[in-house]
């Protein structure tokens, strides 16, 4: 065997490391374009995703506002308010009187919010304790009746009889009382008791009186749960992973947790926490809509894409989507 390679040897050595070279190179520049491809097509989807929760979110916005705007004309709701604001006294309650008149709303209320996709309604004395009240998803009506000058909260049960609560149901506290219209609008709040996201209008509910100037009587409280079933839905019809969280606090070691503190609902299996969106991440507006621009993070197993929703009480809160890398590798 020779101890040194021939002219025409080395020639060919040569050759075939300039091709393989090639072909890496080659590899790697095919590999950059497609995982470019996959990150723009990653993209256009989250865009997508993105564009399908402002459209969802301002039209619940429309509805809110609309379904407001005709029952607070509402003459039969009126009429029995305003028996309520001028009569009733809680140290003297007379439930011959008030709890019919109470019932009635109840039925006014849920025949209004099944002739629409609504998910709570309530009316409220003009200092702001509740009323009537129905609660879609749990199929929950009732009234506040009193003893002893004590609120005492009864389930509504059509053809059955009238049940009394343990307590006064938590979720009927906390109506805004917004006087200015300018400020009646549409807004997001954490429901701190059932853990989910509220979208909610409310306004008062107005009588003229004896000297023909319009007081305040009542509220009137209506509103959308975006909760776990609204996350599931809006994954399912965007066919991304989606949630909303409020930016996580981070430990002594700098990585993200979540803590009891921590408002989180996801899509199934999805958890955003390890993507940081800055806080100039494009803020969701129902009252002035316009192009959403979402800030995009791609680190980890996820392409996702953030939006802002400002609360009124509790901040900002992240609404994240996210396209898995593996998922599109495989397609």
């Amino acid at each position: 065997m020779p101890k040194f390679l021939t002219l025409n040897s080395k020639i060919i050595l040569m050759l075939l490391a300039s091709i393989l070279m090639v072909l890496v190179l080659v590899a790697g520049v095919f590999s950059m374009l497609i995982s470019d491809l996959h990150q723009t097509s990653a993209e256009d989807d989250l865009q997508r995703g993105v564009e399908l929760l402002q459209i969802d979110l301002l039209s619940k916005s429309e509805r809110l506002l609309d379904s407001r705007r005709s029952i607070e004309q509402d003459e039969a709701i009126l009429a029995s308010v305003n028996l309520i604001a001028r009569y009733q006294q809680i140290k003297d309650y007379q439930p011959l009187l008030f709890d019919p008149e109470k019932e009635l709303l109840v039925q006014i209320l849920v025949r209004e919010l099944q002739a629409s996709d609504l998910s709570f309604i309530a009316i409220y004395t003009s200092d702001g304790e509740p009323i009537s009240f129905y609660d879609r998803r749990d199929n929950f009506s009732g009234y506040i009746s009193y003893k002893d000058s004590k609120p005492v909260a009864m389930l509504y049960q059509p053809q059955k009889e009238t049940k009394v609560l343990n307590e006064v149901p938590i979720f009927l506290y906390g109506v805004d009382m917004h006087i200015l219209e300018g400020t009646q609008g549409v807004h997001l709040k954490i429901h701190t008791a059932r853990k989910d996201l509220i979208m909610e209008s409310s306004s008062p509910l107005m009588k003229s009186g004896k000297d023909g100037k319009q007081e305040i009587i009542g509220w009137l409280r209506i509103a959308y749960h975006l909760d776990y079933n609204f996350v599931e839905n809006m994954a399912n019809r965007s066919a991304l992973s989606f949630a909303i969280h409020r930016a996580p606090v981070v430990n002594k070691d700098g990585q993200a947790v979540h803590n009891e503190g921590t408002f989180f609902i996801s899509s199934k299996d999805f958890d955003p926490i390890g993507y940081h969106f800055d806080e100039q991440v494009h803020e969701l507006d129902f009252e002035h809509p316009g192009k959403l621009n979402p800030h995009f993070v791609h680190s980890g197993s996820y392409y996702t894409a953030g939006v802002t929703l400002l609360t009124e009480y509790s901040g900002r809160l992240t609404a994240v989507f996210g396209l898995s890398k593996s998922q599109l590798s495989s397609n």
